[in-house]
C-alpha cells in the first residue's frame, strides 16, 4: 500500500501557472484493502429500469505504526495476490479511525481507478529495484 498527498505547487515557466508537484509519499508498506458494499440495485423510475451507480466504498487496514491517512489522500495498491487488485487507486473519505483497543487502522476510501492495466507485470526474475512511482502485479 502506498499512501500520498499531492506535493507542493511548483511555478511552470513555459505556462506561468503553478502545477501540481509530485506527490508525497506518506506511507509505503504492508496493508489490506476490503470492499464494504455490495454491486449497485437496479430501481425502476416510471417504468425505466435505473441501475444505481453503487457504493464502491473500501476499508483500508494499515498497521497502527502507519500514519492517519488525511482526508482526499490517494491510496494504490502497489502489490497483490490478486493482480487485478495491483494499481487499484483509491481516495481516502476520512481520516483513518481510531480506538482505545484498536488492533488495526481502519480508513474508508471510494474506488477513483482500477488496476492492473496500470501496473506492469512482475519479471520473471526479481529486480533489484522498484522504479519510483511504479507498481508491480504478479504473473
Amino acid at each position: 500500500m502506498r499512501i500520498s498527498v499531492p506535493g507542493t505547487p511548483v511555478f511552470d515557466p513555459d505556462t506561468g501557472q503553478y502545477v501540481p508537484g509530485p506527490p508525497e509519499v506518506l506511507y509505503e508498506g504492508p496493508g489490506a484493502h476490503r470492499a464494504s458494499g455490495g454491486p449497485g440495485l437496479v430501481l425502476r423510475l416510471d417504468g425505466q429500469p435505473y441501475k444505481d451507480d453503487g457504493d464502491g466504498r473500501y476499508r483500508l487496514f494499515t498497521p497502527l505504526s502507519a500514519p492517519v491517512a488525511p482526508e482526499a489522500a490517494e491510496v494504490t495498491i502497489v502489490t497483490s495476490v490478486d493482480g487485478a487488485a495491483a494499481g487499484r487507486v483509491f481516495t481516502v473519505l476520512d481520516p483513518g479511525e481510531t480506538g482505545t483497543h484498536a488492533v488495526v487502522r481502519v480508513t474508508w476510501m471510494r474506488i477513483t481507478k482500477a488496476g492492473a492495466a496500470a501496473c506492469p507485470l512482475l519479471p520473471s526474475s526479481p529486480p533489484t529495484s522498484k522504479p519510483s512511482g511504479r507498481c508491480w502485479r504478479r504473473r
